[in-house]
């Protein structure tokens, strides 16, 4: 088990397959002709995978058996010869994953996932661990909570089996991505605050009943008759997009957050890509453990919960109104700290405090309705201010007395994302640094802050001063008013 003193060191084609035309962002963008995906496409045995999806739901609908029935080879009670077999659509990509939909002939739709990694040269261990765990999830949210997520009629996570790839054959939720719904010029002001409203309430209720799922460790979790029993490993981006490393599983929170410094020191780590960061790196180093310091000393339960991996726009598939229809993209799913984890702001609320990936600016507040501005899909930070309230009040209304686990989200992604990117770690703590000493000085001067912060980085890092070791406990401090603060 990893632990913090592992890591002291210094309803048409529209709506599609899981709203695929918007949460997969179009077939022209996703099929880009990448090595790994092109290799999937080409061995993919499209016949095998519709032989395969007919004998499931053969044995599904006439012996009703139990999920992962019997491989091809190991059944006598479908002949392929003579089924009628579905039809295979085009391999569509997203993130690291192949998607083919399956249509049967009375109408019904799947879709088979099968990793990118799924090749007898990159599949390993831990990407088993992460399949089975994502599938397995899948079956015991269905079994144990009303969150709408797809079925899991079958899945192997071997090389074993008659298509040769790992797989999940799943059902399609059909419906709109929540990001068109989101960014739909055509509303009203009045209408898109109560379908946003509705969509915010509804994530919420969702997510909270993973409260249900928590466990002493952090990691990908292991079930067993729909029973968290253990966590394994879970595969982390290296540097955001650079490859990923297994990692974990994760005796504290403070070892989950330390465990990617442990990844990305200020050395390079022979990675090509990334320079040393020189006279800053140390104090980067150290400043980022002095707030991860501070953050645990504020979450005294130790317990990890089960958590959705991403929380973004395309991982919801809602109805036009903002009903939420469908949650999916889980891959990666973990059992994360109460500080990241089920309770957690969505991904788009806190873009405004993303230090290079929130592209709002104040004159796409004057051309909003624009149908022809395809660079209107942000919100203004006053904006997100007021849609993080509503969502941080429906958690509180679930649980009262629990809105802190949702408050101190904004940081800690924050945070997170410093502890993940060496490229951009230094941009991420002058910003909290920012925003902390604001709060507690509003009229202190984000040009003098920034002025004097590489300096005191350098000797933070090497040999701090008196006075540079007493400004960082008052940073401290004031970090500790932004993790608690409810009006941002």
């Amino acid at each position: 088990m990893s632990s913090d003193e592992d890591y002291s060191m210094d309803l048409s084609d529209e709506e599609s397959y899981h709203g695929q035309s918007d949460e997969y962002r179009g077939r022209d963008e996703m099929d880009v002709d990448e090595e790994g995906s092109d290799e999937i496409r080409m061995l993919v045995d499209c016949h095998a995978v519709a032989i395969e999806a007919a004998r499931i739901r053969h044995e599904m609908t006439t012996q009703a058996l139990p999920i992962n029935a019997p491989s091809l080879s190991d059944t006598n009670s479908f002949n392929s010869s003579i089924a009628e077999l579905p039809a295979v659509g085009d391999r569509f990509l997203d993130n690291d994953y192949n998607f083919f939909p399956i249509t049967f002939h009375d109408g019904e739709q799947w879709i088979i996932k099968i990793p990118q990694a799924g090749t007898p040269e990159e599949w390993k261990d831990y990407h088993e661990i992460g399949l089975e765990s994502e599938a397995k999830t899948l079956q015991m949210l269905q079994k144990r909570t009303t969150i709408p997520v797809p079925t899991v009629y079958s899945f192997d996570t071997s090389l074993n089996n008659p298509l040769k790839f790992p797989y999940m054959f799943l059902s399609v939720i059909k419906g709109l991505s929540l990001e068109t719904v989101w960014y739909n010029s055509e509303d009203s002001p009045e209408r898109r605050l109560q379908v946003r409203t509705r969509a915010l309430e509804q994530i919420a209720a969702a997510m909270a009943q993973l409260d249900e799922f928590e466990y002493d460790y952090g990691g990908s979790p292991i079930i067993e008759n729909n029973k968290i029993v253990g966590v394994g490993v879970v595969t982390v981006p290296f540097d955001g997009q650079h490859g990923y490393y297994p990692d974990g599983p994760f005796a504290t929170g403070k070892g989950f957050y330390l465990s990617h410094l442990k990844q990305y020191p200020y050395g390079a780590r022979g990675h090509p890509s990334i320079d040393v960061r020189g006279l800053t790196g140390k104090g980067e180093r150290r400043l980022t453990r002095l707030f991860i310091d501070e953050l645990c000393s504020l979450e005294p339960d130790l317990s990890f919960v089960l958590s959705h991996p991403y929380m973004d726009l395309s991982s919801f598939i809602v109805a036009p109104d903002g009903g939420l229809l469908g949650v999916v993209q889980w891959e990666g799913v973990m059992t994360c700290p109460k500080s990241m984890s089920n309770r957690a702001y969505p991904a788009w609320l806190v873009e405004d405090w993303g230090v290079f990936c929130h592209a709002w600016t104040e004159e796409q507040d004057e051309r909003h309705n624009q149908e022809d501005e395809e660079d209107d899909c942000f919100d203004n930070p006053a904006e997100l201010t007021k849609y993080r309230k509503i969502y941080r009040d429906a958690m509180a209304e679930i649980a009262p007395g629990s809105e802190i686990q949702t408050t101190i989200t904004l940081a800690t992604t924050a945070l997170y994302r410093c502890t993940q990117s060496l490229e951009h770690r230094f941009d991420y703590l002058l910003r909290l640094t920012e925003e902390s000493l604001q709060l507690v000085d509003p009229m202190v001067n984000k040009e003098c802050i920034r002025a004097d912060f590489v300096k005191a980085l350098i000797s933070y890092g090497i040999e701090p001063t008196e006075d540079v070791v007493l400004c960082m406990e008052q940073l401290r401090k004031a970090f500790r008013a932004l993790l608690l603060n409810r009006d941002l």
